[in-house]
């Protein structure tokens, strides 16, 4: 359930913030609009981009890989905000090998230039960062809690050793008692 929340969220606020971000990804719409229905019109490059995170959640692992290499060379080779976007999407996606929070959340900290982008824009790159950073706290939370949890059943364990410890010797005990 907490994975599909998680999925439901994310793809909730991939539609609401990136809705107005209507110059982002001009290269997904050139080989989604073949594959779309006729019933799916493109109208600008927002709709092209949530047409193909559609379509990138229904690949199998290995196109989900080649695409992100594909986008990793692309945003290194030329540093496009568009491809930056596009490879952060790609390392947000769960339960995917290269699923990766910290090097997206890096991404997103370390964009220089963003000031020059679309308010809406601005305003997604710093939901998604202070969606991640919530997630980083909440996983570290959930980490301190586990730990707690585990030392709190060691030392009821041991407790309950020492109770049945108890029990034994009042066994032994009565069973000398008894004539």
């Amino acid at each position: 359930m907490n994975y599909s929340c998680n999925r439901l969220f994310l793809f909730v606020l991939l539609n609401f913030l990136l809705f107005g971000c209507s110059n982002i990804l001009t290269n997904t719409a050139q080989h989604t609009d073949a594959t779309l229905p006729k019933t799916v019109p493109v109208q600008t490059q927002l709709d092209a981009l949530m047409v193909d995170y559609a379509l990138i959640e229904k690949m199998d692992a290995s196109e989900l890989s080649a695409l992100h290499e594909f986008s990793k060379q692309e945003f290194l080779d030329k540093q496009e905000d568009e491809d930056r976007i596009r490879y952060i999407l790609l390392l947000l996606l769960p339960n995917t090998a290269f699923y990766d929070r910290d090097v997206a959340l890096t991404l997103l900290k370390e964009w220089h230039g963003i000031e020059q982008q679309q308010l809406s824009f601005i305003s997604f790159r710093n939901m998604l960062i202070t969606r991640l950073e919530e997630e980083e706290r909440i996983d570290k939370i959930t980490n301190r809690l586990y730990q707690e949890l585990t030392i709190e059943k060691q030392q009821t364990e041991l407790l309950q050793k020492k109770v049945n410890g108890i029990k034994d010797l009042e066994k032994t005990l009565i069973r000398r008692n008894i004539p």
